[in-house]
C-alpha cells in the first residue's frame, strides 16, 4: 500500500502544476476497470470497490480544476450511472427506495418560479435520487470484513492526493489570517467545506485501522502520521461540519 500511497501523493503534487496527469489517471482507471467490473462473474465486492475509488476523485478533480474534462458534478453523474448498472447487474429489488424516488418526482415536474434551469435540477435532484438508488443497490448485500477494509483503502488513496495538494499549496501558516470562519487558503484555495469533509472522513477511516491495529500502510508510525496530518489539516480549514462528523464517528 505504501507504493500506491506514494503514487497518489505524487498525483496530488503534479495536480498543482497541471490537471492533465490527474485527468489521464482518472480515465485510465475508469475505462480499464470498467471493462473488468462489467464481466458477468465479477464479485459484488469488486464492483463496490471500483465505485468507491472512482467517486472519491470528486474533490481532487475540483481542486485541480479539471472541468470540463472531468465534469464538476462528476461524483453525482458517475454514482448515478454505476448504481443503475449495479442494480441491473446484481438484480436488486426493494420497495422503499422506489417510494422515495416517486416522492421526489413532483419537485422536478413543477416549477412555480419559472427560474429553475436544468443544471439547477441536476444539482438539487440527483443527490437525493442517488440516495434512493443507493438504498436499492445495497439492500441485503453482504461483503466480508477483509473486502470492506480493502474498499476503505481505495477510498483513502484520492484523499491522500487531496492532502498532498493542500500541504504543498498552503503557504506558511504565519502568513495566514485566521478568523472564526472557514478558511479557503488552508484548504488549498478550494471550498473548505468539501475539503474538510474529505479530510474528516479520511481521518475517521485511518482511526478505525489505527485503534484496531489493522494493517493500513504496514507501518504503525506511518499510520499515526496519516491520522495526525488528516486531522490537523482538516482542523486548519476551520470548516466545522466535516471534522465534527469525523469526530462523532470516532466517538
Amino acid at each position: 500500500m505504501v507504493f500506491w500511497m506514494f503514487v497518489h501523493v505524487l498525483l496530488g503534487f503534479v495536480s498543482l502544476i497541471s490537471p492533465f496527469p490527474l485527468i489521464g489517471w482518472f480515465y485510465l482507471s475508469l475505462f480499464s476497470s470498467f471493462i473488468v467490473v462489467l464481466r458477468p462473474n465479477t464479485p459484488l465486492s469488486v464492483y463496490i470497490s471500483f465505485m468507491v475509488y472512482m467517486i472519491s476523485f470528486e474533490i481532487i478533480a475540483r481542486m485541480a480544476q479539471t472541468s470540463p474534462y472531468i465534469p464538476y458534478e462528476m461524483g453525482k453523474y458517475l454514482f448515478f450511472i454505476l448504481l443503475i448498472v449495479g442494480i441491473i447487474k446484481y438484480k436488486t429489488t426493494s420497495w422503499p427506495p422506489f417510494i422515495m424516488a416517486l416522492c421526489l418526482l413532483p419537485a422536478v415536474l413543477f416549477d412555480l418560479s419559472g427560474q429553475v434551469s436544468f443544471l439547477d435540477m441536476i444539482f438539487n435532484f440527483l443527490g437525493p435520487l442517488n440516495v434512493a438508488l443507493a438504498m436499492l443497490f445495497f439492500y441485503g448485500k453482504q461483503i466480508s470484513l477483509k473486502m470492506l477494509l480493502e474498499t476503505f483503502k481505495l477510498l483513502l488513496y484520492p484523499m491522500v492526493s487531496v492532502l498532498a495538494f493542500v500541504l504543498f499549496k498552503v503557504p506558511d501558516l504565519a502568513e495566514v489570517d485566521f478568523s472564526l470562519t472557514a478558511n479557503s487558503i488552508t484548504s488549498g484555495g478550494f471550498g473548505s467545506n468539501q475539503v474538510s469533509t474529505g479530510l474528516g472522513l479520511a481521518a475517521f477511516i485511518v482511526f478505525i485501522f489505527w485503534i484496531n491495529k489493522w494493517k493500513l500502510t504496514g507501518f504503525r508510525i506511518l499510520d499515526t502520521g496519516l491520522l495526525v496530518f488528516f486531522t490537523l489539516q482538516g482542523l486548519l480549514t476551520f470548516s466545522r461540519g466535516g471534522m465534527v462528523t469525523g469526530f462523532l464517528g470516532i466517538f
